[in-house]
């Protein structure tokens, strides 16, 4: 759901509220479409996110994911994670400019977890 992409790794905490660290580059981080920047160092699985109408530039998560998550992450974490930068906001606009011609099949891409 949530990637925090490090040096020569990421943290990546999953729907179902579990943390794991991937071997990983920003290469293939962003071959992914699914997966959208939306800050310095956060990548975000649109899959499980969807944006306010009245607030376009904010992202809410799934109510059944965020529970879970929040299980791991104090509650200032996790809204600094989930909130995009201005700089990146933009990200979240092409996201859903391209939505419709995405290629299905990297839903079922899955990354190395260690």
């Amino acid at each position: 759901v949530i990637i925090v992409k490090e040096q020569r790794s990421a943290d990546v905490y999953r729907h179902d509220g579990k943390f794991c660290r991937i071997a990983v580059t920003t290469k293939v981080l962003r071959a992914n479409p699914w997966l959208v920047k939306i800050s310095a160092k956060v990548y975000v699985n649109m899959l499980y996110f969807h944006v306010p109408v009245n607030r376009p530039t904010e992202l809410e998560l799934n109510e059944s994911v965020r529970s879970e998550l929040l299980r791991l992450l104090p509650e200032k974490r996790f809204k600094k994670l989930v909130t995009p930068s201005r700089a990146l906001g933009s990200n979240l606009n092409e996201f859903w400019g391209i939505l419709k011609t995405l290629d299905e099949t990297k839903l079922d891409e899955e990354f190395n977890l260690v």
